[in-house]
């Protein structure tokens, strides 16, 4: 197989791509701090090899104008080849590609929670990308193949083209399983309806303009939630995500609250060395966030989308297994009836998250995913833990949260988190 081959446009990514509304962001974004020597050439190598193989990196860019930290457009490397073939002529505008930027300096000034002084400088990367090229959590996908191109940018020639020939396997498997017969009646409507839809006007996409803000919970208080966690036999993501519903029910009178959030998944030891994450959406209404067990019915349905629905997306990765040879081979899977997203990585790695993560004498100190906002959905969040610290990311639609309003929930989120171990189970 030619490492050169390109993959063809499945019709999940077209009909994803027609699904981009003209008052809801389809942009996933990502963070990735690295520490150690970077060279910026070799991974600008390797971002183009992962591009130039998938027609849709060529055709698309996000068009958001929100930025949590400060970037050098002189540091930006635009993914966009003009001798990579444009599969979307009628949508390669500027609400369509995608970026990728490289900044380096004190992590601290990035944002990056850190404690150790021999860690103090590092290089971030952000990646954004639209929602077409990779339903749910994307953004996994891409890090681990980008990672595994700069890897082996230094590996022989043989090693090169298994690596490519493992990754043309993964990508073109996963799109096709979870894809049931009524969604390509769906997705067939959808392309039928495309040349009539609204692209909205500058002021329409200027009003759902999408922000993003970040609270660092300190590893003093990270570690007392954890005990009383602990002692509580609960999981920490199921207290954050009760106290966040309670603090935007207090912010946000409305009759339901739909939250986004990602879910990670450890599978059992005869899967090996592979994470699981999941997209879910999470309602309820203002009502259920003020009744005491709003932890309890939260940690249920969480329990029930590991348990059940991504136990079924694993017996399908099952059938895979033989793919898993690769270090950094990732695998997406969809439910059209719960909306819910599996995406399987294998790195190759014992622990439950990227941290630790290396190649030559660079290394991954910590990531931080921001699933897309949907329709009907105008709130996500995510939550990543590095040295101990608890890194909290929420997207919002501006048309519904002001940055004063989120600043309001972040001063009252710890109060929340408090109620919460005192008021529930």
């Amino acid at each position: 197989m030619s490492p050169q081959r390109r993959l063809r446009i499945a019709a999940w990514e077209r009909y994803m791509a027609v699904d981009h509304g003209s008052l809801h962001s389809m942009t996933c974004f990502s963070r990735f701090w690295f520490s150690g020597s970077f060279d910026q050439d070799r991974f600008s190598q390797a971002v183009l090899a992962v591009a130039t193989r998938q027609p849709l990196l060529a055709t698309k860019l996000t068009g958001s104008h929100w930025t949590p930290i400060p970037f050098d457009p002189t540091q930006q490397i635009d993914w966009h080849d003009s001798t990579v073939p444009i599969a979307f002529d009628h949508l390669a505008s500027d609400d369509f590609r995608v970026r990728i930027s490289v900044r380096e300096g004190p992590l601290q000034e990035l944002g990056f929670p850190s404690q150790s002084p021999n860690q103090a400088t590092g290089v971030l990367v952000v990646i954004t990308f639209h929602h077409a090229l990779s339903d749910g959590i994307g953004a996994v996908r891409l890090m681990a193949q980008i990672s595994a191109a700069y890897e082996a940018r230094t590996a022989s020639e043989t090693d090169r083209e298994d690596f490519d020939y493992r990754l043309h396997l993964g990508l073109t498997t996963s799109q096709r399983l979870g894809r049931l017969p009524s969604d390509s009646k769906r997705i067939a409507a959808y392309l039928h309806r495309w040349p009539r839809q609204a692209k909205g006007t500058a002021g329409e996409r200027d009003e759902r303009e999408i922000h993003s803000r970040s609270l660092i919970l300190s590893a003093e208080s990270v570690h007392d939630i954890r005990l009383r966690c602990r002692q509580k036999g609960i999981q920490v993501n199921d207290v954050l995500i009760s106290a966040l519903l309670r603090s935007i029910a207090n912010r946000l009178q409305r009759g339901t609250i739909r939250l986004a959030v990602p879910v990670s998944f450890r599978p059992k030891s005869h899967l090996g060395f592979c994470n699981l994450v999941s997209m879910v959406f999470l309602d309820r209404s203002v009502s259920q966030t003020k009744k005491p067990n709003l932890l309890s019915s939260v940690a249920r349905e969480m329990h029930e989308i590991k348990s059940k629905q991504m136990a079924h997306s694993m017996s399908l990765f099952l059938k895979l297994a033989c793919l898993g040879r690769g270090k950094f081979l990732s695998l997406f899977l969809r439910s059209p009836k719960t909306e819910t997203t599996a995406v399987l990585t294998n790195l190759g790695h014992s622990a439950s998250d990227h941290d630790g993560v290396s190649f030559d004498s660079a290394k991954l100190q910590g990531h931080d995913v921001l699933v897309p906002l949907r329709p009907k959905t105008n709130l996500a969040m995510s939550a990543s833990e590095t040295n101990g610290q608890i890194l909290l990311t929420l997207r919002f639609n501006g048309k519904l949260f002001s940055d004063n309003d989120i600043e309001a929930l972040f001063a009252e989120f710890p109060n929340q988190i408090a109620d919460v171990l005192v008021s529930d189970r």
